[in-house]
């Protein structure tokens, strides 16, 4: 049986339930939290007419020529070991990414969703370009660092604020985020001048 290769970070119910849904349905799935990478996990492939052969082995091992498909779900940054100084860390960092995610993203399978696309379409601003081009009913919204603008399509009402990126690694290697807040025109403060911000009309919920 081909296994499902899922990369994903540890306690994430919602992969926790789509791996209980396809062991039900008889699939061999094989989770690889890429913070493992290269600390607690080992890759060992060699390059054939076919594309890269050999394993990567975590708490499983699976061989990537036997792997039938990919679901990207928000995996944890790389870990490297944290006696190592900073420039040696990121170094790694950027050598595991190019590496193990090359090598992934090679694969000749079905992905959900392949890391090129998926930080292609990671940007706000154009999914909600290509949302409102294609008809879709978007709320008004603005990107701005300019207070007055701000203050100015607010009115007098609440609007929504929300991160524009996907967060931050915090001191374990794990992602923050923004969260999603109502604010008001009297709230703002020139902070805003800091740094690009999204606010969208409220919209309630149907």
């Amino acid at each position: 049986m081909r296994p499902i290769l899922i990369l994903t970070g540890r306690n994430d119910l919602t992969a926790d339930a789509v791996v209980e849904e396809l062991v039900k349905r008889g699939e061999e799935v094989v989770r690889f939290d890429t913070a493992d990478f290269p600390t607690a996990s080992r890759l060992a492939v060699s390059l054939t007419g076919d594309g890269w052969t050999g394993p990567l082995a975590g708490s499983r091992t699976v061989r990537l020529e036997t792997v039938k498909s990919v679901w990207w779900r928000r995996p944890n940054e790389f870990r490297t070991p944290g006696y190592w100084p900073g420039h040696a860390r990121a170094l790694a960092v950027s050598e595991a990414r190019s590496g193990l995610l090359g090598v992934l993203g090679s694969l000749p399978v079905r992905w959900v969703n392949h890391p090129s696309k998926d930080a292609a379409a990671n940007y706000k601003p154009v999914q909600l370009a290509v949302a409102a081009r294609c008809g879709l009913d978007v709320p008004r919204s603005v990107i701005t660092s300019d207070p007055e603008h701000a203050r100015t399509f607010m009115g007098d009402d609440e609007v929504v604020y929300k991160g524009l990126g996907g967060g931050v690694l915090g001191p374990e290697g794990e992602r923050q985020f923004l969260p999603v807040a109502l604010v008001s025109a009297d709230e703002l403060d020139d902070g805003v001048s800091g740094t690009a911000h999204l606010f969208q009309e409220r919209v309630d919920k149907a």
